[in-house]
This record gives structure tokens, C-alpha cells and sequence, in this order.
């Protein structure tokens, strides 16, 4: 059961992807619902009426925020007459399987550590894909069409072809895993775990900077400073390799924009000085119009919401947005925009009630990963698993104020608030 909640964790933050014929499930989506509805029915066969979550007495806040929210998305649902699209409600159910499933384990410190050092490692992945987008963009443009599906797809191919790389996952989320991942291993003792180490923090430091998402790069910087800052003070990371990756960071910042230079003729530095005023500032401050936007569907749906997945069905297509690159333009043409802020949306699909439950589900995570952060003594496993939690936490809450996230992340963000409260114990509590 260990191995099914890592495996939908890990789908959680991927893009949507096809499998490989003649394999059954045809994507990722309908792995994800099949490994979740297996696991739940093999809990109930197996384990009865032992699991935790059937006894209320065990119920912890977080649990009654999920189900508040889940509430709220079956009653958008309700009184909507069409679904547009059912894939973000089979995605929520798929999380509050993993929720379910991750609630009722107690790992063991070693789980936890090759748990972490797997997440980690699908950190790295993800940033060599990255990486290999910018060698061989024809390829990987290729791939992408060809078993991405929905807007991940379409962000990977031609976000890159307007001057920005697209990750093939939702690496602002998950590479505090990869830092938890490299405080747990002797940086020395073998070749592979060294190279590892290594390869890793300059392929992820440089994907990032080579994306020219300006908002992802502030979020990226700003918590891996507190991450960095927090473990250097609480004396988890010797002064050395402190100052190691601060090189790295300094070093491959400069090799990312040089990179995006080349491949993209602009880069951050471009960006943040504004270098193409109406892609820089005009479109930028254009999220003022999808804010509108999102808050004129909430108007006609004040109380439940337009339906949950009806976003792009009820508001109008703008014109397709232009980015100053070294390739062609693309012919503009009309397409519903995401609200670029996480927050409209729920309050635009799921009303006032959808956004409350919102609400409090993620200030019940954040509470309890203050606690244990900064209120708690833990275990060295623990100590970083919860510091890791809380920097994605962070990473989650920053970056949705500008932008929206994939329906399969709230799988994430779900994994992420069941197990602060369940995989996590205080040896003592010293506030």
C-alpha cells in the first residue's frame, strides 16, 4: 500500500500522459483512478473496518476541511445542468484516495527516507527533461504531442516555440524533496551518490532559470532561501555544503540565462527588466482582466459556482497571446485563458462555499506544518520530512496567487496535509 501512495503522489505532480498501447489504462489520469479505487477496495477487504479514517474519534481538522470541500465540488456539481469536463473531479477523487490510503499507513523512518529519496529523484527527472527540451526541442516537441494530453501538451510544445520552458511536471512543488533527498545521503561515499548530488542541484537551479517564468523563479528562490537558511541555522547542513550551493546557485543562474539567451534570444534578465514592455508588463498586468473575469462568473454563480472542471466552458476566449522569441509568431486566435490564480478559480467553479472549504483546507495544513516546523522536537527523518512538506506547502501557496495548478495537483497538496498530521510525531511538544 506504501508503494500504491507513492506511485499516486508521483502521478500527482507529472503532466497527464498516455500509455504505451495496447496497456489499460490508455493515461495517467485513469492509472491514477485505477490505483486509488484498488487501493481503497483492498484496505476495506483486507483491514475491515481497521482503518483510520472509519473511526471519527481519529479524524484530525484536516479531515473535516477535505470533506467540506469535496462537499462543496459535488454540490457545484449538483446544481449545474452540464459537466463540461469530468477529468478535475476523477483527478479529486484520485486525491482523496491518496489521502485515504496515506492517512491509514505509519511508515517506518526507512520508508519515509526511500520515499523521499524517490520524490527526489522524480525532481531530477523532470529537470533533465527540461533540459533535454532545450537540446532537442524538435524531439521533445515530438514527445509531447504525441503522448501528452490536454494543456500540458499544448504548453509544452508551444510555450516553448513563444520563448518559455514549460516544465513536464510540477517541479516548483516537488524539488524540496530533492534537498530533503541530498540531507540524508553522505555526499561522498559513492561516485553515483555524488554525481547525483551534483547533477542535481545544477540541473534543477538552471531549469529554472532557463524557464523565463518569472513568478516561478521568485517563488523557487524565495523558498529555497528560507529552506536553505532554516536547515543551515538548525545545523543540518554543515557550512561547506552550505556554501556549495549557494555556488551553484550563483553558477548555474548565469548558465540558464545564457542557455535561454541562445536558445530563445531572452532570458529572465530580459524579463525582469522589462525588455519587451507589452509581454512584460502589458500581458502581465493583463491577469487583472482574468481576475475580472473569474469574479464576473462568480456573480452569476454566487453561492455554488459555475460547476467544478466548467472554468474554460462559461468565460470568454481572448485572443491568443503573443511573446517576443527567437522563433516565429503564431496566428493569433482565440482560446479561454485561465484565471492565473488559484483561488478565483475555485471561487469561480465551486462559489463561496467551494472557496471557504478552499480555504480552510489549506489553513489547517499550514497550521499543523507551523507547528511541527517551528513548535515541535522530532526525529532527524522526521525533522526533514516536515521541513520538506512545509517548503512545498510554501512553494503551493506562493505560486497559485499568480497561477493556477494542474487538477492532478490537489492530489499533491492532499498527500502533502495528510501526512503532516499522520507520518509525523512530536517526541515532545516545546511550546
Amino acid at each position: 500500500m506504501y508503494g500504491a501512495t507513492l506511485a499516486l503522489t508521483m502521478l500527482s505532480v507529472l503532466f497527464v500522459f498516455t500509455l504505451p498501447a495496447p496497456l489499460r489504462p490508455r493515461t495517467s489520469i485513469g492509472l491514477m483512478t485505477a490505483i486509488g479505487t484498488g487501493g481503497i477496495i483492498l484496505m476495506m477487504i483486507f483491514r475491515g473496518r481497521k482503518q483510520s479514517w472509519l473511526s471519527r474519534e481519529s479524524w484530525e481538522p484536516v479531515h473535516y476541511a477535505v470533506l467540506g470541500y469535496v462537499t462543496a465540488v459535488l454540490l457545484s456539481l449538483a446544481f449545474t445542468k452540464t459537466i463540461q469536463d469530468t477529468t478535475p473531479l476523477k483527478l479529486l477523487l484520485s486525491g482523496v484516495a491518496l489521502f485515504l490510503m496515506a492517512g491509514d499507513l505509519r511508515p517506518t523512518a526507512g520508508q519515509k527516507r526511500i520515499g523521499i529519496h524517490i520524490l527526489g529523484v522524480l525532481a531530477v527527472c523532470i529537470a533533465t527533461l527540461g533540459w533535454m527540451q532545450t537540446m532537442f526541442p524538435d524531439v521533445m516537441n515530438m514527445i509531447a504531442k504525441e503522448f501528452l494530453r490536454g494543456r500540458s501538451a499544448y504548453g509544452i510544445a508551444i510555450e516553448f516555440n513563444r520563448g518559455r520552458l514549460l516544465h513536464w511536471g510540477a517541479l516548483i512543488f516537488i524539488f524540496p524533496f530533492f534537498y530533503a533527498s541530498t540531507l540524508l545521503l553522505p555526499w561522498k561515499s559513492r561516485f553515483w551518490t555524488t554525481f547525483y548530488i551534483a547533477y542535481g542541484y545544477v540541473a534543477i537551479f538552471a531549469v529554472m532559470a532557463v524557464s523565463n517564468f518569472r513568478w516561478l523563479f521568485v517563488v523557487f528562490l524565495a523558498v529555497s532561501a528560507g529552506y536553505f537558511l532554516y536547515i543551515y541555522r538548525n545545523k543540518l547542513l554543515s557550512a561547506k555544503k552550505t556554501y556549495y550551493v549557494a555556488l551553484s546557485v550563483v553558477l548555474t543562474f548565469f548558465v540558464g540565462i545564457t542557455v535561454a539567451h541562445f536558445v530563445f534570444g531572452y532570458n529572465l534578465l530580459d524579463r525582469f527588466l522589462l525588455k519587451d514592455a507589452h509581454r512584460d508588463i502589458t500581458e502581465s498586468l493583463g491577469r487583472v482582466t482574468l481576475y475580472n473575469q473569474a469574479l464576473t462568473v462568480f456573480q452569476a454563480y454566487p453561492l455554488f459556482g459555475a460547476g467544478f472542471g466548467n472554468y474554460y466552458s462559461v468565460v470568454w476566449p481572448f485572443p491568443h497571446m503573443q511573446y517576443y522569441s527567437g522563433f516565429d509568431q503564431f496566428e493569433p486566435f482565440p482560446v479561454p485563458i485561465a484565471a492565473h490564480n488559484e483561488f478565483f478559480t475555485v471561487l469561480a467553479e465551486t462559489g463561496i462555499v467551494g472557496l471557504l472549504s478552499y480555504l480552510f483546507l489549506v489553513y489547517f495544513i499550514g497550521k499543523r506544518l507551523y507547528h511541527l516546523v517551528f513548535r515541535s522536537t522530532l526525529g532527524l527523518v522526521d525533522h526533514i520530512f516536515a521541513i520538506t512538506l512545509g517548503a512545498a506547502y510554501v512553494a503551493i501557496v506562493l505560486f497559485i496567487q499568480f497561477e493556477n495548478m494542474y487538477p492532478q495537483n490537489i492530489a499533491y497538496l492532499l498527500f502533502i496535509g495528510i501526512t503532516s498530521y499522520r507520518w509525523i510525531a512530536p517526541m515532545r511538544n516545546t511550546s
